[in-house]
C-alpha cells in the first residue's frame, strides 16, 4: 500500500487558525476585562418631609421626690416611718430635739450684731474720712501757698546768713557764710557742678549722676540755680565750692562772680525713708492700730508733727531727745482733752511708747539736712506741717476708700445669712419632718436617740404614680432640645410618650469637649460623650405620659426626642451619603456619559433614614444609592434594572 504523504501546509494552516483563535479570545478577555463596569442602583433626588429627634438613653426616675438632709447638730427624737412605708402629704415622718442648737444660734447671733456694728462704725468713718479728707486737701493748698512764698522769699533775699549747728563730726561743718549779690562785669565764668554718691544733680532739665560734670560758663553776675536729689539710702549733705559749705538745702541758687567747682554731698544712714514726708507717713502706719475713729487719728498727727516742727527749729536732731518731746507732748494732749482717750484702743500709756518707737526709729539727723537752716525756722516748720498733712491725706484716702467699707458689710451680710440658714434648720427640726407629698419611704438612716452627726442620708420620699427619664445631653443637641417637646420613650416591654420638662442651664459630669459628641451628633444620637470620663452633658428630663407596672424606677429605657419637622425639602437618603473629613459626598450620574461624578454637598436637617439636601445637588437627579469603595469619580458604571 502506498504511503501518502501529508502536505506540511495542510498541518500549519490548522495550528495557525488555532493560534489566531486563541489570541482574538485572550485579547477579547483582556478587552472584556478592561471595559467591565460597577453596577449600582440610582435614586431620584425629590421632596420630602424630615423629623429630627435626639436620641439618647436615660434612666428612670420618680417624677416626685423629696430628700430630708439634717445639716445641724440636733438628736433625733422620734421616727415614724421606715423604707418602704407608704404615707399621705402631711403625715408625720420624724421629730428631733434642738436644745442643742441654741448655743449654736446664739454664738452666730452675736457674731452678727458685731460685724454689724463693725459696718456701721466704718461707715461712719468713712463718712467722716471723707469730710476729713476734704478738709485736709483745703489745708495742704493753702500751706503749699505759704510753703512756696517762704523758699520766693529767701531767694529773693540778699546778703543772707545761713548757719548750721551739727551735733556730729561727721556731718556739715558748723560754718557761717555770707554770700552778696556782686556787681555786674563782662567777666566770663565757668562753674562745675557734680555730685558725689548717693545722689544726682539737675541743671537745666539735664539729670548729672556720680562721675558726671556739668560744665557752665556764663557771665559774673549771673543767677545759677543747681538741684540735688537723694537716692534711696541717702540723705543731701550740703553743696560745698571745695571745702566751702554753700547752702543745706537741695535747690541752690548762686550768683557767680568767680570760676567755682561745686559740689553736691551725700551722706549715706541707716532709715529707709529719705524724706521728712515718708517719715511722718511711717509714723502714720505704725499707728493704724491705736484707733479707727479718723477724728483722733488727726489730733495724734497734728501733735506728732507739732512737737517735732518745735524740736528741729530749735535744732534738737537727736532721735531720742525728739521722740521723749513727742511722747511727752501726745501725754499732755491726752491730759487737756486734744486728744480723746476713750477713742483709742489702747491705753493712753501704751499710746505714748509706740508713738515714742515710732520716732525714735527715723533717722532726724540725716533727714532734717534738707530742712534746717536756722533763720529759716519759720519755712521749716511749714514743710513739716506739709508733711504731716500729705501722711494725714494718704490716711484718710485708705479709710474713705470704699474698698474697706465693702469688705465690713460683706462680713456682715455672710455672717447673717450663715445665721438665717441656722435659724431656718432649727425651725424645720423643731416643726418635724412631714410628708410633702403622697408617696413612698425610699431612703431612711434615722435612729430614735442617736445624734444627727451619725447620719448621712437623712430621708426620702418619692412619688412613683408619675415617672421622668433623666438623660444626658451633649454640647450640640441640648441646643436642638426645648421643653415642651414631645418623645417616644421605649422601655423592655412598650414604648410610651412624654414631654420635656426640664432642661439643667449648666452641665455636669467632666470636660465639655468630646469627639463622640460630634460624631453621636451626626448621627442623632446623643449624650456619647457621658460614656467616657471627660465627657460633660447636661441634664434633661422628660415626664413619661402614660407609665404603667411596667416602667420600674431605676432601670433604663431609650429615648427619641422629636426637635423638629421640615417639610417639602429635599432629601437624600443616608446610605447614599459618602462621608469624608473633607465633607458629603454624593455621587451623580450622567445618563449621557454612563459616568458617575463625586459632588460635594451641604446638609441640614436629618433623621434616622434621610438627610436634607441645602446645596451641591438638585431636584430630579439621578445618584448612586448605596456607592461602594470600588467607585471612583468619572468612573463609567452599569445601571441595574434601567
Amino acid at each position: 500500500m502506498a504511503t501518502v504523504k501529508k502536505s506540511k501546509k495542510r498541518i500549519i494552516v490548522p495550528i495557525c487558525i488555532v493560534l489566531v483563535i486563541a489570541i482574538a479570545a485572550t485579547g477579547f478577555g483582556i478587552y472584556s476585562k478592561k471595559e467591565k463596569k460597577e453596577e449600582v442602583s440610582l435614586h431620584t433626588l425629590s421632596l420630602g418631609n424630615i423629623t429630627e429627634t435626639v436620641s439618647a438613653t436615660g434612666d428612670v426616675t420618680a417624677g416626685s421626690s423629696k430628700e430630708y438632709k439634717v445639716s445641724s447638730v440636733a438628736t433625733v427624737k422620734e421616727v415614724y416611718v421606715k423604707v418602704g412605708d407608704e404615707v399621705k402629704k402631711g403625715d408625720k415622718l420624724a421629730s428631733f430635739e434642738t436644745d442643742s442648737m441654741n448655743e449654736q444660734v446664739n454664738q452666730l447671733r452675736n457674731s452678727y450684731k458685731s460685724s454689724k456694728k463693725a459696718y456701721e462704725d466704718q461707715l461712719k468713718s468713712q463718712k467722716s474720712a471723707e469730710k476729713k479728707l476734704a478738709e485736709v486737701n483745703k489745708s495742704i493748698k493753702v500751706l503749699e501757698k505759704d510753703v512756696a512764698k517762704l523758699e520766693k522769699k529767701l531767694l529773693k533775699t540778699t546778703g543772707t546768713t545761713t548757719t548750721i549747728k551739727k551735733e556730729s563730726t561727721t556731718a556739715a561743718p558748723t560754718t557761717t557764710t555770707t554770700t552778696t549779690r556782686p556787681s555786674t562785669t563782662a567777666k566770663d565764668c565757668i562753674i562745675v557742678v557734680s555730685p558725689t554718691k548717693g545722689g544726682t544733680v539737675k541743671y537745666d532739665g539735664k539729670i548729672y549722676s556720680e562721675g558726671e560734670k556739668a560744665t557752665i560758663t556764663t557771665k559774673a553776675g549771673t543767677k545759677v540755680t543747681v538741684e540735688a536729689d537723694s537716692l534711696a539710702g541717702y540723705a543731701f549733705s550740703g553743696w560745698y565750692n571745695g571745702n566751702e559749705y554753700l547752702s543745706a538745702k537741695p535747690t541752690y541758687t548762686m550768683y557767680v562772680t568767680t570760676d567755682m567747682q561745686v559740689t553736691a554731698k551725700f551722706e549715706e544712714f541707716d532709715a529707709s525713708i529719705d524724706s521728712i514726708s515718708s517719715a511722718l507717713k511711717s509714723i502714720a502706719s505704725s499707728l493704724i492700730e491705736v484707733t479707727d475713729d479718723v477724728s483722733t487719728m488727726a489730733r495724734i498727727m497734728e501733735t506728732i508733727s507739732t512737737a517735732i516742727a518745735q524740736e528741729l527749729a530749735s535744732g534738737n536732731y537727736n532721735p531720742d531727745k525728739i521722740a521723749n518731746a513727742v511722747g511727752d507732748a501726745v501725754a499732755k494732749a491726752i491730759k487737756q482733752g486734744i486728744i480723746d482717750e476713750t477713742k483709742l484702743l489702747i491705753d493712753s500709756g501704751a499710746l505714748e511708747n509706740t508713738v515714742e518707737a515710732a520716732v525714735r526709729a527715723i533717722d532726724w539727723n540725716g533727714l532734717v539736712k534738707e530742712f534746717a537752716e536756722t533763720d529759716n525756722v519759720a519755712l521749716t516748720t511749714k514743710q513739716l506741717q506739709l508733711a504731716a498733712l500729705y501722711a494725714e491725706k494718704e490716711l484718710f484716702t485708705v479709710q474713705a476708700s470704699s474698698s474697706v467699707t465693702e469688705a465690713q458689710k460683706q462680713a456682715m451680710n455672710a455672717t447673717k445669712s450663715a445665721l438665717d440658714i441656722l435659724e431656718k434648720q432649727q425651725g424645720d427640726l423643731q416643726a418635724g419632718w412631714t410628708a410633702a407629698f403622697d408617696g413612698i419611704i425610699t431612703e431612711c438612716d434615722l435612729v430614735e436617740g442617736q445624734d444627727t452627726t451619725f447620719v448621712s442620708s437623712g430621708m426620702k420620699l418619692e412619688n412613683h404614680d408619675t415617672l421622668t427619664v433623666t438623660v444626658s445631653l451633649g454640647k450640640y443637641d441640648v441646643l436642638k432640645v426645648k421643653e415642651g417637646m414631645k418623645a417616644d420613650i421605649t422601655g423592655v416591654k412598650g414604648t410610651y410618650t412624654g414631654e420635656v420638662t426640664f432642661i439643667a442651664p449648666t452641665a455636669t459630669g467632666g470636660s465639655d469637649s468630646s469627639i463622640l459628641d460630634s460624631v453621636g451628633s451626626m448621627a442623632g444620637i446623643s449624650g456619647l460623650s457621658s460614656l467616657t470620663a471627660s465627657g460633660a452633658g447636661v441634664e434633661c428630663q422628660i415626664t413619661i405620659d402614660n407609665p404603667d407596672e411596667n416602667l420600674i424606677v431605676g432601670f433604663d429605657v431609650n429615648v427619641d426626642i422629636e426637635t423638629g419637622t421640615s417639610s417639602n425639602i429635599l432629601v437624600v437618603p443616608i446610605e447614599a451619603l459618602v462621608l469624608e473629613k473633607e465633607g458629603s459626598f454624593v455621587y451623580v450620574y450622567d445618563s449621557e456619559t454612563s459616568t458617575v461624578k463625586k459632588t460635594k454637598i451641604t446638609t441640614g436637617a436629618t433623621s434616622d433614614s434621610e438627610y436634607e439636601v441645602t446645596g451641591g445637588v438638585k431636584k430630579g437627579q439621578k445618584i448612586v444609592s448605596t456607592p461602594t469603595d470600588k467607585i471612583e469619580d468619572g468612573a463609567k458604571v452599569t445601571v441595574k434594572n434601567k
